[in-house]
């Protein structure tokens, strides 16, 4: 026969099995529920249309969506962008950026490494892994996530040739490397190995770190994965299933992310090219008023400038949230595009290769407390398909800029004066792309 202290501990298990059945159908409850919510979608085609309706499939090449009961697939190649209706931007603040060798950032609160694999904490709240050899830097913001501190570490970065890993610090205002090898990195610090010697440095102390990473060959990308976190990956494969989006990097990780942390997804990225990646035909300048004096000397000046500012900076742009606080305005800068002066002029031959143009438009914020006013003026085969004023102090986002290039053969782009003056009429052109 059982004893007592038996048959109550018999009934405890059961107890605790219940519960944990209970427990486990509410989890499988909710999950379900979760999977029935309809998940909305905006997508741009290549041919100009905006389709909205409810996800139903994303695999391999396809898309489908569903809209009052009909049924549509697209394939991705005839896809430029889909937006998530319901998506919201996450406004937290990040405490660190990470990016990987194969371009992606991913803006995160948190960040471990033990042995081969790096952890994360996104800005969303996502966990997600990766191997510690697809980390290519790592910035450190200070609380108020000063933007000129992103601007001196991406410039900081392209002026490296590091032959190895290196913690980066600010001496006398400046960024000094100090080459060693990373270790694992926990709350107490990063590991780091220099001469022979190892230390734990704490990361107050350092603005970022840089992994050395020999040159590889990377998948192509099929598609551009922006979070709502502002975090970009690029995708090498991407599939859609049980609510959650199943990516695998150029890098080698496979990330699986719920759905809604994803803000979009840019499929043109595979098919599109940088303007700046083309060679002008044409790119000269002219004064406000015509004269002869030092007129070489200054174009040269004022001549049009390929993914840099006029002063060697990254290209950037200023975004003022509504209600027009201006000292609440953030600036985020761009790998790719063209700082522009008034009275600049671009030309391209384009040989009826590329179906549209999108960009980003407004002025260097380094002029921000200067009077710019201009004319952007598009021109596609002698016809002018855009024109727009740009008012440094009125203009609180950027301008976007989407121009259909079907059967074009030449792209101008002009910067006209138009207040009769030309101080502070220097703008930014970015993430310029030519879709085919």
């Amino acid at each position: 026969m059982f004893s007592r202290g038996k048959l109550l501990g018999n009934h405890k298990q059961r107890w605790i099995a219940l519960l944990l059945l209970l427990t486990c159908l509410s989890i499988g409850l909710s999950h379900a529920k979760a999977q029935e919510a309809p998940l909305n979608i905006v997508v741009q085609t290549t041919d100009g249309q905006n389709l909205s309706g409810e996800l139903v499939a994303l695999d391999g090449q396809f898309l489908e969506l569903v809209n009052k009961g009909e049924k549509q697939t697209l394939a991705f190649n005839q896809i430029e962008i889909v937006d998530f209706a319901n998506s919201n931007i996450n406004e937290t603040t990040s405490l660190l950026q990470c990016r990987l060798a194969d371009g992606s950032f991913l803006n995160a609160q948190k960040l471990s490494i033990s042995g081969t694999q790096a952890h994360l904490q996104l800005s969303s709240g996502q966990q997600i892994k990766v191997a510690q050899n697809s980390l290519k830097s790592l910035l450190l913001f200070d609380p108020a996530n000063n933007p000129d501190k992103l601007r001196q570490w991406d410039k900081f970065l392209l002026s490296l040739s590091a032959a190895s890993d290196a913690i980066v610090a600010k001496k006398n205002e400046a960024l000094q490397a100090i080459e060693g090898l990373v270790g694992d990195v926990s709350e107490d610090g990063f590991d780091f190995q220099m001469g022979g010697r190892q230390v734990t440095v704490k990361a107050e102390k350092l603005t970022g770190v840089i992994f050395y990473r020999a040159d590889r060959e990377l998948p192509d990308r099929i598609c551009e994965i922006q979070l709502i976190d502002n975090s970009t990956i690029y995708g090498a494969q991407i599939v859609f299933t049980e609510g959650q989006l199943n990516i695998a990097t150029g890098t080698g990780d496979r990330l699986v992310l719920p759905m809604d942390v994803i803000a979009s997804l840019n499929m043109s990225v595979g098919r599109a090219i940088y303007l700046s990646d083309l060679l002008p035909t044409t790119n000269d300048w002219k004064p406000l008023v015509a004269s002869q004096t030092n007129l070489e000397n200054l174009s040269q000046l004022n001549l049009s400038v390929a993914n840099k500012s006029f002063t060697g900076q990254p290209l950037s742009l200023r975004t003022i949230p509504s209600g027009g606080l201006a000292f609440l305005a953030t600036t985020k800068t761009y790998e790719k595009g063209f700082a522009i002066s008034g009275g600049g002029r671009l030309a391209f031959n384009l040989n009826a290769q590329f179906k549209r143009l999108t960009a980003l438009a407004g002025f260097d914020p380094r002029t921000e407390a200067l009077p710019g006013n201009v004319k952007l003026e598009i021109q596609v085969d002698n016809k002018i398909v855009l024109s727009s004023v740009l008012e440094n102090r009125r203009l609180d986002q950027p301008l976007p800029v989407e121009v259909n290039l079907e059967n074009a053969k030449r792209l101008v782009i002009r910067i006209n004066y138009h207040d009769g003056r030309s101080v502070g009429d220097r703008v930014h052109l970015v993430d310029a792309r030519l879709s085919r």
